[in-house]
């Protein structure tokens, strides 16, 4: 708030957009008063000059800011202290306007003539002025007198939410599922396995054949609980490959002769030279000798061998006859003839070689592998 007196009204300076209003008496002994609201403007007029303080004008001034720029606008009222004679014809011209004015404030008298007597402009905030006393003296009523607050009616209390009742787990599918293989030991021995052998992997538990489930445990055929096996597929390729962990020792080490009617698919995967009699072997390094086999190629395989071991192809016509001639492994040229091969070399006493998987990719005899390609080769449910 900023009060200083001011003996003329032409001293004010900055002013924009001025409102004034028409002086309602001489400007002798005149005060101004700037706030950043009328409302503040006026109350300090009341509380400086009293409430029968006439209002000389009104008007709005900038105020700070650099040159011009970020001026702030305030609200600059010229008033100076009444006398008897000014309030009481201030007062009649009241009770001429409103049957209720004599009980309005000096201040509001003020504005009641200003809205009467200034023109367009100064009418507007003169009601702008008016409005926002009104709004101030209703806003100061309220905080007097607030509203009673209407009594709210209880409620029904809403019956708790009833917890939905747990869906039952999933009941696990009895046996096998659809598709899988039937593991058995008379499946086994159909595929070409020995009956020892089928029968050995059958009995064996999950620890191998001192287990709980193996020929030589408590759960095995000679314990008190009789023979179990594996319980399930994963069991069941555990003690498949346990079983042929024997029969995939390392080969005999040297140059060799692969032989076998169907040898050279073989040969040629395991990058040896192939050769078909009459053509005759070379006298060194390893090499695939293909075609039928006869007495004939048979004697050009022993005479041309020398310090080679034999390595026999299973498959064809006829390569049995190559077991009479001392073979140390035994290979496969299908997938189908590794049941026969593992039947041989558990028999015999051989080392398994090499042969086709399922998707017809060479494997280096191995438990895991080879237990993978016997299981595909199993019935299924």
């Amino acid at each position: 708030m900023l009060f200083r007196a001011s003996p003329e009204p032409d001293a004010l300076q900055g002013s924009a957009s001025p409102v004034r209003a028409p002086a309602l008496a001489g400007t002798h002994d005149a005060a101004v008063f700037e706030a950043e609201t009328p409302a503040e403007a006026l109350a300090e007029v009341t509380a400086v000059l009293g409430t029968d303080a006439e209002v000389l004008g009104i008007d709005t001034v900038l105020r700070g800011g650099l040159v011009g720029f970020f001026a702030k606008e305030l609200v600059q009222v010229r008033a100076r202290a009444g006398t008897g004679d000014a309030a009481a014809a201030h007062e009649h011209e009241a009770h001429e306007g409103e049957a209720d004015a004599g009980d309005l404030p000096a201040i509001q008298r003020v504005l009641a003539e200003l809205t009467r007597e200034v023109d367009g402009t100064e009418r507007s905030f003169a009601d702008t002025l008016r409005a926002e006393l009104g709004k101030q003296t209703q806003d100061f009523a309220q905080r007097l007198h607030p509203p009673a607050t209407p009594a709210v009616e209880p409620s029904e209390p809403r019956p708790a939410p009833q917890p939905s009742p747990l869906q039952p787990a999933p009941q696990p599918v009895a046996g096998p599922l659809p598709g899988s293989p039937r593991w058995s030991a008379e499946n086994l021995q159909r595929l070409g396995l020995p009956a020892i052998f089928a029968r050995s992997v059958a009995t064996q538990g999950p620890h191998g054949p001192d287990g709980p489930h193996g020929p030589d445990g408590p759960d095995g055929p000679d314990g008190p609980q009789g023979s179990q096996g594996p319980q399930d597929d994963l069991g069941w390729l555990h003690a498949l490959g346990r079983a042929l962990t024997t029969l995939c020792r390392p080969l005999p080490g040297g140059d060799f002769v692969l032989v076998g009617p169907r040898s050279a698919p073989l040969g040629s995967a395991l990058g040896v030279p192939v050769v078909t009699p009459p053509q005759s072997l070379p006298l060194l390094g390893s090499v695939a000798v293909a075609g039928e086999v006869t007495d004939a190629s048979r004697g050009l395989v022993a005479a041309a061998r020398g310090d080679r071991w034999l390595h026999v192809v299973v498959g064809g016509s006829g390569w049995r006859a190559l077991l009479f001639d001392e073979p140390l492994a035994l290979s496969w040229a299908e997938p189908a003839h590794l049941p026969e091969a593992v039947g041989l070399c558990a028999d015999l006493g051989m080392v398994l070689g090499s042969g086709p998987g399922m998707e017809g990719r060479v494997l280096r005899a191995n438990p895991v592998d080879l237990a993978m390609v016997l299981r595909d080769l199993l019935p299924r449910w």
